[in-house]
């Protein structure tokens, strides 16, 4: 687990201006990845839950802190999910 966890974590991090589309309200491939990662890593706690243990408070420090950081016009896209 760890050979994927740890590359999901910094791709979680990563972040490139050039790649954000000019539409402000279009999720750029970044975040499009981001996203994926999310729900990867949802899958892998829920099937692997006592090996996911350990990655638990990096992930959750992590997406907290990408959703703390996201621009307003997303809360609302998030919160019709």
């Amino acid at each position: 687990m760890d050979k994927w966890m740890d590359p999901f974590l910094q791709l979680l991090k990563y972040t490139n201006p050039a790649l954000n589309p000019s539409d402000p309200e279009t999720p750029s491939v970044v975040e499009l990845v981001k996203a994926s990662i999310c729900e990867s890593v949802q899958l892998y706690a829920a099937k692997y839950e006592e090996e996911f243990k350990k990655w638990l408070q990096p992930f959750v420090q992590t997406v907290w802190d990408l959703v703390t950081t996201l621009p307003e016009s997303m809360y609302v896209t998030c919160a019709r999910c």
